[in-house]
């Protein structure tokens, strides 16, 4: 864990080191807004970013093109890409389109004059810091087409600041909470849609949380750290899924059963999908019951289960992800189908305990380091 968390740290600071950077790549220029092109056969671009001579320095409002023409060619304006309308502190208002799918990460970023947006019904997504420091934003609507809000989306906006402390709403959409922390019990309201990503991280005091049927998307991260969490109910419905924090879960809405990772687990026979990260870390972990509706073990899913001693595999599963296994050091055995044909990098590397492991002829693909340190 400690080297994937090494990787993500340096992956982060490369990110941050050279985003702007890479916001410079264009394919061409149209009236001061260079764009990217995403697909050349669907002729489908995304706003790059703003030249030094687009007006938006004299004017205080732009409205960004449905469709654009360039060497003869028509293309449709599908997203704004990351940073682009950053700090440009003399745009007041802009209008986006219907053919907008996302909202890049920080696209609007320190618009201070900012005052007024309307997000259409074309748009799926808004990524992290879309609109934070936008200090002049009261009115924020956003369409029930939105299924993922990334983090702090709206955190400093002037609508954030007149909001009172406590859990976060704006319309049915969940963004965690203002300055203090949740304790106890969590219930959301009966027609929250989404859970903002990262919305609860580090909710140390949080012991239970309902979530209520309406929900329709949870963020990532959205429970992360959360350490005192034991107990989640959730409303019937037919979504699955994953969450990571310090006592990882996957929680199956059909029967409202959560199977925490800190104990021995049960997995319903709906779960099709172990996701990445799951129950890493439950040290306290001994064994793991698999549904035969299982096909997929995701990344790390099992990483650092020190209490892991023994894993069964049904028939179902194809692909067991990388590192799925990666330090169950008590591990001391599992039994590969033959329905398994890729078994990923480190896989069952640092599996200390393993002595045997059979691996079947359906097996094609085996990553660097599967059995690395074991047997």
């Amino acid at each position: 864990m400690k080297r994937l968390n090494q990787f993500a740290r340096i992956v982060a600071i490369a990110m941050m080191l050279g985003m702007r950077l890479s916001s410079l790549a264009h394919d061409f220029e149209i009236d001061g807004i260079y764009y990217n092109i995403t697909s050349s056969t669907d002729k489908i671009v995304s706003l790059a970013y703003l030249s030094n001579r687009h007006p938006y320095g004299y004017s205080c409002n732009i409205t960004i093109p449905e469709t654009i023409t360039y060497n003869g060619n028509t293309y449709t304006v599908s997203s704004i890409g990351d940073w682009v309308f950053s700090w440009c502190d003399s745009l007041t208002k802009v209008t986006i389109p219907n053919s907008i799918t996302s909202i890049g990460d920080n696209a609007f970023r320190g618009c201070s004059g900012l005052t007024e947006v309307t997000i259409p019904n074309s748009v799926t997504s808004i990524g992290d810091g879309a609109f934070r420091g936008c200090t002049s934003l009261t009115d924020i609507t956003i369409p029930n087409s939105v299924t993922s809000i990334g983090v702090k989306a709206f955190y400093e906006t002037r609508w954030y600041n007149n909001q009172p402390d406590g859990i976060l709403y704006l319309d049915n959409y969940c963004l965690g909470y203002k300055e203090t922390k949740p304790i106890g019990e969590l219930v959301l309201y009966n027609n929250t849609r989404l859970i903002e990503d990262c919305a609860f991280w580090g909710c140390t005091g949080l012991t239970s949380i309902t979530i209520p049927n309406s929900v329709t998307s949870i963020g990532d991260n959205a429970f992360a750290c959360c350490s005192g969490l034991t107990s989640i109910a959730v409303e019937s419905g037919n979504s699955i899924y994953d969450s990571r924090n310090n006592c990882n879960a996957i929680i199956e809405k059909a029967t409202k059963t959560l199977i925490v990772g800190c104990q021995n687990s049960i997995i319903p026979n709906s779960v099709t999908l172990i996701g990445s990260y799951a129950f890493a870390d439950c040290d306290s972990l001994s064994s793991i019951t698999f549904p035969s509706s299982v096909t997929s073990i995701g990344i790390s899913a099992f990483e650092d289960c020190y209490g892991l001693t023994e894993v069964t595999i049904p028939n179902s599963v194809t692909t067991i992800g990388g590192c799925a296994f990666y330090n169950c050091t008590n591990l001391t055995s599992i039994t590969i189908p033959n329905s398994v044909t890729s078994i990923g990098i480190s896989a069952f590397e640092d599996c200390y305990g393993l002595t045997e492991v059979t691996i079947p002829n359906s097996v094609t693909t085996i990553g660097g380091c599967a059995f690395y340190n074991c047997i």
